[in-house]
């Protein structure tokens, strides 16, 4: 008797513990990890530059000026657009202001768009994204593109998204 109702626990045990887990609800998050792209996280204080597009795959089509310019093979592909510089500082009410200078590298106009987002100490966002904006970066030009955040108060990282016009 003991040895048919061992029998028939191991039964109704042991297939729950042979098979994959399945949990329900929520579950904690993970960070995606891929060798393709392993720097694919944000980087605050940061402006990206996020199309394909915009990144030149054969530099010899594009007549550059100056021979010391032209990109050499171990300094791999040159993109359409550079990020030259970038940087913040408050505004008199205390908000946060974003200025990214953006070069366009190509022989003819490029229209890119962009849009920022600010966050706060603890890096969680206190605002929603800004709407993109069209910027025309004139051939072999600089423009700068400016935000300013809607709040004043605990605004301490920002990031810049730059995409191709849709």
């Amino acid at each position: 008797m003991i040895a048919s109702v061992a029998l028939a626990t191991a039964a109704l045990i042991l297939p729950g513990c042979a098979g994959t887990e399945v949990r329900e609800g929520a579950a904690a998050g993970q960070q995606v990890r891929d060798e393709r792209a392993p720097n694919a996280r944000i980087r605050y204080n940061q402006a990206v530059i996020l199309s394909d597009g915009l990144q030149v795959k054969d530099t010899k089509k594009y007549n550059w000026p100056i021979s010391w310019f032209k990109p050499t093979p171990e300094q791999g592909n040159v993109g359409r657009i550079a990020v030259e510089e970038q940087g913040t500082r408050r505004l008199p009410m205390g908000n946060l202001q974003v200025n990214v200078v953006i070069r366009n590298r190509d022989n003819d106009d490029v229209i890119v768009q962009a849009r920022s987002q600010f966050f706060d100490s603890q890096k969680f966002p206190v605002e929603a994204p800004t709407a993109w904006r069209n910027l025309n970066i004139p051939a072999n030009g600089v423009l700068t593109y400016q935000e300013n955040s809607l709040k004043s108060e605990n605004i301490e990282y920002y990031y810049v998204e730059i995409r191709e016009q849709k």
